[in-house]
């Protein structure tokens, strides 16, 4: 008898828990969930079946989305959260500013959308601990 979910089953049980909850609470579809990932329906379902492990960057922003630990799902992802954590604060946005303008500009674009994601989720810091 093979197995139902994939080879990421251990970290999908989480993410799969917190979708069903968010999707019962708030009726929040799969491709509503990939939509504003940026993805499609079909890897929201694979990483929900744990037949696709998640990206460290989408995790994060499954985890504010879904509401759920990251580091529940994959521990190794702390610093990220504490990256999160520290650009919620006034001072860690000021240095990230200065790291932002160090970087190279497709470096640059890969944090600045994954932090005008965090900012536009503001509402809810207490989710990234």
């Amino acid at each position: 008898m093979t197995d139902k979910y994939g080879t990421h089953d251990k970290e999908a049980k989480i993410v799969r828990a917190a979708f069903i909850t968010k999707k019962q609470q708030e009726r929040l579809t799969q491709e509503q969930l990939a939509n504003h990932l940026g993805v499609t329906q079909g890897v929201i379902g694979r990483w929900v079946n744990g037949h696709k492990r998640i990206p460290d960057q989408q995790l994060m922003r499954l985890a504010i989305i879904l509401d759920f630990d990251p580091l529940d799902v994959r521990p190794e992802v702390k610093d990220y959260v504490d990256l999160a954590n520290s650009v919620l604060s006034k001072e860690g946005r000021e240095d990230l500013s200065t790291l932002i303008r160090l970087l190279s500009e497709s470096e640059s674009k890969q944090v600045r959308t994954f932090l005008d994601f965090l900012l536009s989720q503001r509402q809810k810091p207490d989710k990234l601990k």
